[in-house]
């Protein structure tokens, strides 16, 4: 299977593998690429690239990484926790995401180059994820967001029906224990219930 940079060129996942181990993936494919893979259950997915050489991998030592995320919200509303409570670390959704059963849905050589990585946290305890949400700060602050997000308009994503929707993040919201951040269908950042269903949209890392 191919990985397909959507408005160009064409990479098997091993050449995708090579870009990454020689430091050349942001060069080659850019901030905002378009690339294409097969997972079970839906079928050919658009991910997006949000940015390179950023992420804390675990375990350390890999040099070169490419984040990206699902271009559109197509796995349906969710609970972001089934019992309510807005801490990523606990969360249902969590839990499901980084399941093997979750990450073997995608095709094998991309699961080859997707690694782990320590992602910080509302409550100040990291976590370890293989897919994770984008948090408050990588969209908005001008520090630590992804190189993407540079305007509430990159924020904004589309369901399966082409509609813009709302979707989740994974930062708590600091009113109460109940609520967790969302982007809103006009890329907002708002608030919204951990037992409410909303949209979500996948970010994973990818490195050689």
């Amino acid at each position: 299977m191919k990985a397909r940079k959507i408005i160009e060129n064409t990479y098997t996942w091993n050449q995708v593998k090579k870009i990454l181990e020689t430091g050349r993936a942001r060069e080659e494919f850019g901030v905002g690429g378009e690339f294409t893979v097969m997972v079970e259950g839906i079928g050919e997915v658009v991910m997006q690239i949000l940015d390179f050489d950023r992420e804390r991998v675990v375990p350390s030592g890999k040099n070169h990484n490419m984040t990206v995320m699902f271009r559109d919200l197509i796995l349906g509303e969710t609970q972001f926790d089934k019992d309510g409570n807005n801490t990523w670390r606990t969360s249902s959704l969590r839990t499901e995401l980084n399941s093997p059963m979750f990450i073997n849905r995608f095709e094998e050589g991309f699961r080859n180059l997707i690694v782990p990585v320590l992602k910080d946290n509302t409550d100040g305890i990291d976590t370890e994820d293989t897919f994770f949400f984008v948090s408050n700060d990588e969209l908005k602050n001008k520090k630590k967001r992804y190189e993407f997000f540079e305007t509430k308009k990159d924020r904004v994503k589309v369901n399966k029906n082409g509609e813009t929707d709302w979707y989740w993040t994974r930062s708590a919201s600091r009113s109460n224990a109940s609520n967790v951040m969302g982007v809103s269908s006009s890329g907002s950042v708002y608030s919204a219930l951990a037992w409410g269903a909303d949209t979500y949209a996948p970010i994973v890392v990818l490195s050689a």
